[in-house]
C-alpha cells in the first residue's frame, strides 16, 4: 500500500489548480466519516506510481496524522492523458462500507456462437456485508 505525502490548499480556484499542477503537484479532496471536506495536494509522481500499481487504497500522511482512504473518483483532462483532481473516501479499518467493482471482460462467451442468450454485466453491486478494510 502506498503512502502519500500531503500539503494542505490554502487556495481554490482554477488558477491555483494550474499553478498546482505546473509545479507538479495535484489537487485532491478528502471527504467521508462525517467529517468536512479538506482540501489537499500530493506529488504527481507519487500518484502515478499508485495508478500504475492499480491500488485502491492509499494511506494519506494529512497534518492531523495518518488516514486510510479510498480512491473514490478521478478527474482526466479533455485528452484523458493527465490527472486533474482526485476526490478520495475515508475508510476505518473494521468499518464496512459498500462499493461497486467494475466487470471487465476477456474473450468471447461459448453460447454466444451458439446463438444464446449471453447477458453482459458491466458492474456488481456487494451485498449489504460490504468490504474490511
Amino acid at each position: 500500500m502506498h503512502t502519500l505525502a500531503t500539503e494542505p490548499r490554502t487556495q481554490s480556484g482554477t488558477r491555483t489548480a494550474l499553478q498546482e499542477r505546473g509545479a507538479g503537484r495535484l489537487p485532491i479532496s478528502v471527504v467521508g466519516q462525517g467529517k468536512t471536506t479538506e482540501h489537499f495536494t500530493i506529488a504527481t509522481h507519487e500518484f502515478d506510481a499508485v495508478l500504475r500499481h492499480r491500488d485502491k487504497v492509499v494511506d494519506l500522511m494529512l497534518p492531523s496524522g495518518s488516514q486510510r482512504a479510498l480512491i473514490q473518483s478521478v478527474q482526466w483532462d479533455h485528452l484523458g492523458d493527465d490527472v486533474m483532481h482526485i476526490d478520495f473516501l475515508r475508510v476505518v479499518i473494521g468499518q464496512k462500507i459498500d462499493v461497486e467493482v467494475p466487470v471487465e471482460l476477456v474473450g468471447h462467451a461459448k453460447g454466444a456462437a451458439k446463438g444464446e442468450l449471453v447477458k453482459i454485466m458491466m458492474k456488481v453491486p456487494t451485498t449489504r456485508s460490504g468490504l474490511f478494510f
